[in-house]
């Protein structure tokens, strides 16, 4: 990717630099961190490797994660700096200001030139961008869905498990091994009960995670949308 106008305002201006706007920033470095960010949220507590989640949905799932992911950062760091040049073009059109002398037009003809090109390519960049926000907000969604299954399960299985030891504690035990035998089995109830517990805690936690990362994802997604469909018009014309 060319970044002409950086390059000449670095010319022009050494010493000063090209800011974005707050929200564009923010969404480049959200896009950038968010392989990281569900890699934590999914492989906390080694969760990939739990037979409790070892289904066909959810292991296809998981499946999909590296390759939604791959090129996301790669996407977002080419967005950001593609909209860098954009504004820098942008304040080299306005530093250079409309001519007075007609011996300035072409210079000024190229600096529109390459601020429409530069906004072209910004556009172009934030549609890449969006295509893949569009597919890993989708797989947040099903995810989400699978972990709501999962959490089902295990809140079935552990009234199962309950009921269980409550009707093994109503059992009368008469002699040592009835005894023995009605103590190991509460024992490894109990075993299997507090698994569950941190099973069910682990995927609440998942969910949590990934509720609150769609919702950062929806945010992060309004300025690339609107830099998707910016106008090509030279903004001194604006």
């Amino acid at each position: 990717m060319a970044k002409h106008s950086l390059e000449q305002f670095a010319q022009f201006y050494p010493g000063e630099s090209v800011y974005l706007p707050s929200d564009i920033s923010k969404s480049g470095e959200e896009l950038a961190s968010l392989k990281l960010q569900i890699a934590n949220i999914l492989f906390a507590g080694e969760l990939e490797n739990d037979q409790t989640f070892d289904f066909g949905n959810f292991s296809q799932a998981l499946k999909e994660f590296p390759c939604l992911l791959a090129n996301i950062s790669v996407k977002a760091v080419d967005f950001v700096e593609s909209f860098r040049d954009q504004v820098a073009a942008g304040e080299l059109l306005t530093r250079f200001g409309v001519p007075e002398s007609l011996l300035a037009v072409p210079v000024f003809t190229n600096l529109m030139s390459r601020e429409v090109l530069s906004k072209l390519e910004a556009s172009r960049a934030a549609e890449d961008v969006n295509k893949y926000l569009i597919s890993i907000k989708q797989w947040v969604a099903k995810f989400l869905c699978l972990l709501k299954i999962q959490s089902i399960a295990i809140e079935n299985e552990l009234i199962d498990h309950q009921l269980a030891g409550t009707k093994l504690s109503q059992v009368e035990a008469t002699g040592q091994f009835v005894i023995r035998t009605k103590t190991e089995f509460q024992e490894k109830l109990t075993k299997k009960v507090g698994s569950l517990f941190q099973k069910q805690k682990q995927t609440h936690q998942a969910m949590l995670a990934l509720w609150q990362m769609l919702q950062s994802l929806e945010l992060a997604s309004h300025p690339i949308a609107r830099i998707n469909h910016q106008s090509s018009v030279p903004s001194i014309m604006g």
